[in-house]
């Protein structure tokens, strides 16, 4: 049986956690991103496992993969929207699924699997099995209205085609699963900070800052090193909306986090005002970034730990904790880590336009060119 993960998506119904270079499905949760849970999940149920990703993500699969031992990766991933074949396929939103693959395995007809959820879901297509009625609830009333009915809930996962319509489809019940459907689903995941409540009622709190709640309800709050995103649980989620209102004045604000993972590591953004950024780069063992230059900042790296290769021009120099160099405009350079450790580098940029798209790559190991 084939297995497909459709791990397309998961920016604008799910921003400010999911961000155009980082979907909320691979957003490092406590415990493992959504598409690690997810992958897992489906390597357990067949050895045919295939994923559809955006392009510009596509590398967040493939690390996971690697990690799962799965082979021939780059014929794994496709970017096209035709499955040919029938096939089981998973959204990757699984938070848990504890025992549920055993149950799955070698199913042939087309059929579209729900679940009893443990708590009310928002953003969520329901079913009721008395009267085979299906609604689509983006409100959290009526979703606590038909949890108490005991509707079922759709769980991402399909048998048929890719674009079949699961309202077409048999409907099979499934126990033993938990898929985040909203930021009300939040409260399933644990922070990575600190999480602190005093007399609230019906507050969900999502926080990578220390975060303290005092004598509120009703709320959703999610609290991130970048901004702090705050709605009533009672309101309708209109996150796309919000979205586009936010990249129209700010595309940065929904094109990354304060740090931004990258195929060679990551950077985080320390501190930005009018014309300089200041980041600390991280670069895995073994990899490096693109063969570049910029027409509008120039650049100061200072090494703090492991060691950097740097190409400066016809340059190369080899840099330890300490040493630093400086790269003018429009200099071609990269930055290379030839170690066993991680290397760490400040960098401070100073120019009239820091945008992340001035970059012009000559070469690059990962083929963003």
């Amino acid at each position: 049986m084939r297995v497909v993960i459709d791990a397309r998506g998961g920016v604008e119904e799910w921003w400010p956690i999911g961000r155009e270079l980082l979907p909320v499905q691979f957003y490092k949760f406590e415990g493992g991103s959504l598409f690690d849970r997810t992958l897992k999940f489906a390597c357990d149920l067949s050895s045919e496992v295939t994923v559809i990703v955006d392009e510009k993500n596509k590398f967040y699969a493939m690390e996971s993969m690697e990690k799962a031992g799965i082979g021939d990766i780059e014929n794994r991933i496709i970017f096209s929207k035709k499955i040919n074949e029938p096939s089981l396929i998973i959204k990757p939103f699984l938070i848990s699924s504890s025992g549920l693959s055993s149950k799955l395995k070698g199913v042939n007809e087309n059929s579209a699997y729900f679940y009893k959820p443990g708590k009310p879901k928002v953003n969520a297509l329901h079913y009721n099995e008395k009267t085979k009625k299906f609604i689509y609830v983006d409100d959290y009333e009526l979703a606590k209205k038909l949890f108490d009915e005991g509707w079922l809930v759709f769980s991402g996962i399909w048998y048929g085609g890719l674009n079949e319509k699961v309202q077409e489809m048999s409907v099979k019940k499934i126990e033993e699963i938990e898929v985040l459907t909203s930021f009300h689903d939040l409260s399933l995941l644990s922070s990575s900070a600190s999480v602190k409540t005093y007399s609230t009622k019906d507050v969900v709190i999502f926080a990578e800052n220390e975060t303290i709640v005092k004598g509120v309800d009703n709320l959703i709050v999610v609290n991130l090193e970048d901004l702090t995103f705050i709605q009533s649980t009672k309101e309708k989620t209109e996150n796309k909306k919000l979205y586009k209102d936010v990249k129209n004045e700010n595309p940065q604000k929904v094109s990354v986090h304060k740090t931004a993972y990258r195929p060679w590591g990551s950077y985080t953004v320390l501190e930005e005002k009018d014309g300089f950024k200041v980041k600390r780069i991280t670069v895995k063992p073994g990899k490096r970034l693109s063969l570049q230059y910029h027409f509008h900042r120039c650049e100061n790296w200072t090494v703090v730990r492991g060691t950097a290769k740097v190409r400066l021009g016809n340059k190369e120099l080899i840099l330890k904790p300490g040493d630093h160099v400086y790269i003018p405009k429009k200099e071609v350079h990269r930055l290379e880590n030839p170690g066993e450790e991680v290397l760490e580098v400040i960098e401070v940029q100073v120019g009239d336009y820091l945008g992340e798209d001035d970059i012009v790559r000559i070469e690059d190991d990962f083929k963003r060119i």
